[in-house]
């Protein structure tokens, strides 16, 4: 767990959270991913390898393992990330199944195009879709929290 830890503290996504509880939200979000990211951020978190023995493990270079934990858990704390797992019930198929490709499992776009079936092209705009409803639900959540701290300090 000690190093899992470390990769947390090298992370720096600016959160004020104790390290073991960006821990545990992590493994809590490990079964969102792929599988094969799901099973490298328990081996690191729950188990407790060092990247270098996990690139050992799995014939990696331990550069590269340790770039993509990093990348992984850029991801989990991505705002599109819990935008999509909070929200693709309610997405469209089309744009739900983009959104969990790109975002959870964290798919390229090309990859995502592939599998899904679409264009590149399409992908993108699908891409451009996600992000703009993220951030109008963010600002959405913003105003309501303004509006609501306004009304308490008027109350006082």
């Amino acid at each position: 767990m000690a190093q899992a830890v470390e990769f947390v503290k090298a992370l720096d996504v600016g959160r004020r959270m104790d390290r073991r509880e960006d821990a545990a939200f992590i493994l809590a979000m490990a079964p969102h991913l792929d599988r094969e990211e799901q099973m490298l951020i328990e081996h690191v978190f729950r188990d407790g390898l060092s990247a270098a023995d996990y690139a050992r493990v799995s014939g990696q270079a331990p550069r590269k393992a340790q770039r993509r934990i990093r990348l992984v858990i850029q991801r989990i704390y991505s705002p599109e990330f819990g935008f999509v797992l909070n929200y693709r019930e309610l997405l469209p198929y089309r744009l739900r199944r983009a959104a969990r490709l790109l975002f959870l499992e964290g798919c390229g776009l090309r990859g995502t195009a592939e599998r899904m079936g679409v264009s590149l092209h399409t992908v993108r705009g699908l891409r451009l879709e996600i992000v703009t409803r993220c951030r109008m639900h963010a600002e959405g959540q913003a105003r309501a929290e303004a509006e609501k701290n306004k009304r308490a300090q008027g109350v006082q």
